[in-house]
């Protein structure tokens, strides 16, 4: 690979970045962990969540709650207002 990197004009370039490249082109297209593990030759899938993978962030709904102050959409009483 050094000499393809060199011929190529980046002998700048380490292995690695062709790797995470092609981890990242995947995960960008939706495809598993598992599928990225077996082309970059892991064993262990978390290998490649943990080092190539985006972290991908739950919906929680966390943030309803926050904007709203924690209380969940309650009417107001008719007494009260």
């Amino acid at each position: 690979m050094r000499e393809a990197f060199d011929a190529a004009g980046y002998p700048w370039v380490p292995s690695h970045v062709y790797r995470k490249t092609v981890a990242s082109m995947m995960d960008d297209a939706g495809l598993t962990a598992r599928a990225a593990a077996d082309q970059l030759g892991h064993a262990q899938v978390s290998m490649t969540q943990n080092v190539y993978f985006k972290r991908k962030v739950a919906k929680t709904g966390g943030g309803g709650a926050a904007r709203t102050g924690g209380r969940a959409n309650m009417s107001r009483c008719r007494r009260c207002g």
